[in-house]
């Protein structure tokens, strides 16, 4: 059967519907060569038995109701519209609203058919079940529309109902090496030597409208792994990771007793470098001079970047913020208020508890000492009661000799 060519134009009706995937079509193509919304239903009288499939059609709009009709719209045959009269199209709701600027209606339209904006060459997509003996073949993002196909330099018939080239004559073929050869709607041919596998997409060497050639002479090639046309994400470049920083040891931070007592003690650090304590001993910054035996207080400050390597902290503590340099406040201790627990204190508690365990230890052996009186005792009684002066005989002989 012959096929319209590209200076034919058509007038019908255009209406809306929506398709969810390309496959769903009634062409039921395995391989999406990018239609999106750009697809199209073409009336039952112009489907020629699913060879219009994957064509591509420039339609525009005729009715008065349109403010342009100048403006064009480039879609895909991938399905049939079995209620639309010769001339209609079906279109998707993008389409139809772009070219009408109305909502889902019924407007007059005027199309063609055109080459396809496809990329890369020839599908050859081979349906599930196929084998050596029954062999069916899928073209698929063709530029121009296919008007036969041999395979093995033999003539095939159409599968019923969807776009496939069936060779099933009886003969085996070999599918690893297989010729298969495509003529389009303008008379040019492709020739490829191919590797099939069922349910598969494989790629060919060229496509339609590349050359003036007629004949493209092609060698066998590689097996594509992929059934359908998937877009790689394009992915932002992963930002550089931050530079890992350890932290610096520091004294543990004593707290003081009251915000007011914070806000003194740091106003008083911050403009002190050196000086001497309350009791006369020299200290100076970065340095940590100890408590003596009669108490006096504690002093600890964190010298600035040339003593002590500064971390950054994102939320620095109000008592040791500094103002006018870099020095950081570690440990603080007032004379005045002091919370912390002084070494005499621990030295009273320590102290305490030895005393105590002494204390013990001593009430333990005058406890023991006590009972070992009282055992004595008892046995001094005992032997006292049942001695030999005293026992009933003796007593006797003595008031006979008396």
């Amino acid at each position: 059967m012959a096929l319209a060519g590209g200076d034919t134009y058509y007038t019908g009706d255009g209406t809306s519907y929506t398709l969810g995937q390309v496959s769903a079509g009634n062409c039921n193509f395995m391989y999406d060569p990018g239609v999106g919304d750009n697809y199209a239903a073409l009336n039952s009288e112009q489907w020629d038995s699913t060879l219009n499939c994957g064509r591509c059609a420039e339609v525009s709009c005729a009715d008065s109701r349109c403010s342009d009709t100048t403006s064009t719209q480039t879609v895909y045959i991938v399905d049939r519209c079995p209620e639309c009269s010769k001339g209609d199209l079906d279109l998707s709701p993008t389409v139809f609203k772009a070219l009408t600027g109305s909502d889902p209606s019924r407007y007059s339209i005027k199309w063609k058919f055109v080459d396809c904006p496809v990329s890369g060459n020839i599908q050859y997509c081979t349906k599930s079940g196929s084998s050596s003996s029954w062999l069916a073949v899928q073209p698929a993002n063709f530029a121009n529309g296919v008007a036969s196909v041999k395979i093995a330099d033999q003539d095939v018939t159409m599968v019923d109902s969807c776009y496939y080239f069936l060779l099933n004559g009886g003969s085996n073929v070999d599918i690893s090496a297989v010729d298969i050869q495509l003529t389009s709607v303008s008379g040019e041919t492709i020739t490829d030597t191919l590797s099939l596998t069922a349910d598969v997409c494989t790629e060919g060497t060229s496509n339609f409208g590349r050359s003036t050639t007629q004949q493209s002479s092609t060698s066998q090639t590689s097996q594509s792994s992929t059934s359908e046309s998937t877009q790689t994400p394009s992915t932002s470049a992963p930002t550089e990771a931050p530079t890992a920083t350890t932290a610096t040891p520091t004294a543990p931070v004593v707290s003081t007793g009251s915000s007011a007592t914070q806000s003194e003690v740091s106003t008083y650090f911050n403009t002190l470098n050196s000086g001497s304590s309350s009791n006369g001993t020299s200290y100076q910054a970065g340095k940590v001079t100890a408590a003596d035996e009669s108490g006096s207080g504690v002093a600890i400050l964190q010298a600035s970047e040339a003593g002590v390597e500064k971390t950054s902290s994102t939320q620095p503590d109000d008592a040791s913020q500094t103002n006018s340099d870099d020095t950081e406040q570690v440990t603080t201790k007032s004379e005045d208020s002091s919370s912390g627990t002084s070494p005499v204190f621990i030295a009273l508690a320590v102290l305490a508890v030895v005393g105590g365990i002494a204390l013990a230890a001593f009430a333990y052996r005058v406890k023991k000492k006590n009972a070992d009186d009282k055992n004595i005792d008892r046995n001094e009684a005992m032997n006292r009661s049942f001695g030999t002066f005293s026992s009933p005989v003796r007593i006797n002989e003595t008031i006979a000799k008396i």
